[in-house]
């Protein structure tokens, strides 16, 4: 990021939350890191729900969805 190498970089997840104080990443030019906890949003929760109950309803009817 800072040669420029990279154009961007969107980070959730870092090895110690909160991070540490002077964490190479934290100022970093074009790096942005959401809390871990960004999916917390009344939004994202419901959404969250909504794929949980359709993807039980279709192992049910025999046709599973999002497998892994």
């Amino acid at each position: 990021l800072r040669e420029g190498r990279i154009a961007a970089a969107g980070i959730d997840v870092l090895c110690e939350e909160p991070p540490r104080h002077g964490s190479p990443l934290i100022g970093c030019p074009r790096c942005y890191v959401t809390p871990h906890i960004a999916w917390q949003s009344t939004q994202a929760r419901k959404r969250l729900i909504d794929i949980s109950i359709e993807n039980l309803k279709s192992s049910i009817g025999n046709n599973p969805q999002n497998l892994v």
